[in-house]
């Protein structure tokens, strides 16, 4: 009976490590890997991206431009990460100008699912846009800051 109790002990302590491990890396799984950030013109219905290397460029007063965040996540091909929402915020000035929570959908054949927010213009000061994964035991976001400005 002692050998059976002990065998018993054995069998759950390490189904519980087991299970442990296998939640550890599900939440690890998944990460916002970019923020791929068009400005969309309200004079001409355009999207023109802006690349990284464009996020200092300073927009004066470009009062037609509105903002389409595309945020990409990665992890595993088809997996679906049922209990994990996206949270984008965008500040200007110290003021928060856009919040949106997105689910997550079911990752490409590259492992990718992007989730697109439009912010709406215009902007006449510097916008911070942060992404993150919203879930228990979840770390992972992404931040970028474009310049605007207005005047005379």
């Amino acid at each position: 009976m002692g050998k059976s109790l002990s065998k018993f002990g054995l069998a759950i302590s390490l189904l519980f490590i087991t299970a442990i491990s296998l939640c550890a890396q599900n939440n690890k799984q998944y990460k916002i890997s970019d923020l791929h950030i068009s400005e969309y013109s309200k004079y001409t219905g355009s999207l023109a991206v802006v690349s990284k290397a464009e996020d200092d460029k300073e927009r004066f007063n470009a009062l037609n431009i509105s903002l389409l965040v595309a945020v990409e996540i990665s992890g595993r091909i088809g997996s679906y990460p049922s209990n994990k929402n996206v949270l984008l915020t965008a500040y200007s000035n110290g003021k928060l100008v856009f919040r949106g929570q997105q689910k997550m959908g079911i990752l490409n054949d590259n492992g990718k699912y992007y989730l697109p927010f439009f912010l709406h213009g215009p902007f006449c000061s510097p916008v911070t846009i942060k992404a993150q994964i919203v879930a228990p035991k979840t770390r992972t976001s992404t931040t970028r800051k474009l310049w605007f400005g207005c005047g005379e």
